[in-house]
């Protein structure tokens, strides 16, 4: 689970802050995964994945294994927004936008296996700079794959100076079998789609 406040500098360059927990299995393999990094490591990992700069990293509950794990990374950005004719094209999810559909074999005669049920939340808070406003916004979606089996929930409000962004994804069995495959693919096309719709920002 992820949440992410942004800001943006006379420039518009980006600098914000992202806390994501880590529960139960997913947890467990972060520990296993980076409990015996050095905090560098880890922070250069995260910046050339998400093309950002740290300027701080905390984890908390790294041993604690009762407690969910906590990272919190303070970063900035460059060209993580466009300008185009004096508008402002935000891609509401940032870095965390999945751009590219997984799935894009025709058919599929084997299960997908995605390890573990899936519970995918991010929660972006954006300040609207000063001097403009929201032109456009891109419409609430949700969309199931059949029996329960997934869920998509996506939604963009403004309110006042600030733009709040919820998207949620949730697998809700690691095995999905290949009688599901064509639905899972046009599931997964509907979110990148979705995902990769632009917010306009206008000046006043």
């Amino acid at each position: 689970e992820n949440y992410v406040s942004i800001s943006f500098d006379e420039d518009m360059g980006v600098s914000g802050m992202m806390r994501t927990k880590f529960t139960n299995l997913i947890a467990i393999r972060y520990r296993a995964e980076n409990n015996h990094l050095k905090e560098e490591t880890v922070i250069e990992d995260l910046e050339n994945r998400y093309d950002i700069e740290i300027e701080d990293l905390k984890i908390t509950n790294e041993e604690n294994t009762l407690k969910p794990l906590v990272r919190m990374i303070k970063f900035s950005g460059e060209d993580l927004v466009e300008e185009i004719n004096e508008k402002i094209y935000i891609s509401p999810l940032f870095f965390l936008t999945t751009k590219i559909n997984p799935f894009k074999l025709k058919e599929r005669k084997f299960p997908v296996d995605f390890g573990v049920p899936l519970k995918d939340k991010n929660t972006i808070n954006i300040k609207i700079p000063a001097g403009y406003k929201v032109e456009s916004l891109p419409k609430s979606l949700a969309i199931g794959i059949s029996n329960n089996l997934g869920v998509f929930r996506y939604k963009a409000v403004a309110n006042s100076n600030k733009i709040t962004v919820v998207a949620q994804l949730q697998i809700n069995k690691s095995i999905i079998t290949p009688e599901y495959y064509q639905e899972l693919k046009m599931f997964y096309a509907q979110l990148v789609e979705k995902q990769t719709e632009k917010i306009v920002l206008i000046k006043e």
